[in-house]
Parts: structure tokens; sequence; C-alpha cells
């Protein structure tokens, strides 16, 4: 059941026939019930089902960084959404990192490094540092 808490011209919680209400990062939204599939993906959908698959499984690994990172680019969507987004580390004083990426063996990556500050309010911009067979 929805409930309404800010009169008729608010917006709502819950869910009243089939639409669904709610607030999520201060935004009040309305959608529809989602449709039941009726078919069976395509096999181009599969495909980019699994290239997404791929990508989030990599950002997975490291959504502690990218939530600091990405945190001042992220308007009303989460750091790891606008990492996503926008994509289409060691401890500061080790002087050196490592990422596992053993699940990549083969394939060609593009590398970027960037900087954050110890707090991690400052970060810097990324800089492209080329190409990488892994």
């Amino acid at each position: 059941m929805g409930t309404i808490s800010k009169g008729i011209l608010g917006g709502f919680n819950g869910t009243v026939g089939t639409v669904i209400g709610g607030s999520w990062k201060g935004i009040e939204y309305m959608r529809s019930r989602p449709a039941k599939r009726t078919n069976n993906p395509s096999q181009a959908q599969l495909e980019q089902q699994a290239k997404f698959a791929v990508v989030i499984s990599f950002l997975e690994t490291m959504v502690g960084l990218l939530r600091i990172t990405y945190k001042n680019f992220a308007v009303k969507m989460t750091a790891f959404n606008q990492t996503i987004y926008t994509t289409n580390g060691g401890a500061r004083n080790a002087g050196a990192g490592s990422l596992n990426v053993s699940n990549m063996a083969g394939q060609t990556v593009q590398t970027y490094i960037g900087f954050i500050s110890e707090d991690g309010k400052d970060v810097a911009t990324s800089i492209y540092t080329g190409e990488l067979s892994l």
C-alpha cells in the first residue's frame, strides 16, 4: 500500500495499483511496475549483457576507491553508477600497489593513474598512462 505524506501534490512511497512511488537521494519518483519478459533475449542482447557483467565484476573489486574518486562527479546518482556512466591501490606510504587482473589474462587494456589525498577529500584528475597487454 502507498503512503502519501505531503498531500495530494507530494510524492508517495509504496505501490498504488501498477504505480510504484518512492524517493532516492532526495528525488521523488514514480514508475510503473516492471513488465514480465515474454520472449527470450536475442544473441546480441546476451552478448551486451556479458560485456556489462565483465565491467561490473572489474569495478566491484575497487568500489571503495571509486566512491572516493567519483563522489564529486556523481550528481543525483551513486559514485559507482557515475563510474559506469563515465567509463564506457596501494597504500600511499608503500610506494606501490597491486591489482589482481588474472581474470583478464591475454587481453589488452587502457590504463590510467590518479591520486587522492590521504583524507580522501582532494582528488586529482586522472591521467592516461597507455595501453597494456596482460
